[in-house]
């Protein structure tokens, strides 16, 4: 999609509006390791319904539950695929952004020979 084509689409679409500024403290958070072996996460809530969460995938490892929440991201570190539960998927390198629908059961997987590393922005819930 072209700069210009991107705008347009902005322009047209309601956007989710910030209303408050919040910084997002990720120090002191511990990672969360009770999702499959070599997932972790630490999630941080905001103000306005979305979470924030820096992932870490190891090599070879994979979320085994479809998810159903919207999120954007970007992976910093490795490559992440993204597969949806009625076919198909996407992947994300270092330095590339992703946008998940949650109309789309989905779930993430690290199929590199290095850890994977990204943030990533579940969306409030529609019904929110």
């Amino acid at each position: 999609m072209s700069r210009r084509t991107c705008l347009e689409q902005i322009e047209r679409e309601p956007m989710m509006v910030v209303e408050q500024q919040e910084k997002i403290e990720f120090t002191g958070i511990e990672w969360d390791t009770s999702g499959p072996a070599g997932c972790r996460l630490r999630a941080v809530p905001a103000h306005d319904g979305t979470v924030w969460n820096a992932v870490e995938y190891d090599a070879g490892a994979s979320r085994t539950a479809w998810c159903s929440r919207s999120h954007y991201g970007v992976v910093l570190e490795g490559q992440l695929t993204f597969e949806f539960e009625d076919g198909g998927e996407i992947s994300a390198s270092a330095w590339e952004g992703y946008l998940i629908p949650g109309n789309r059961p989905h779930r993430g997987r690290n199929r590199g020979a290095e850890r994977a590393r990204a943030m990533m922005i579940d969306l409030p819930d529609a019904a929110s």
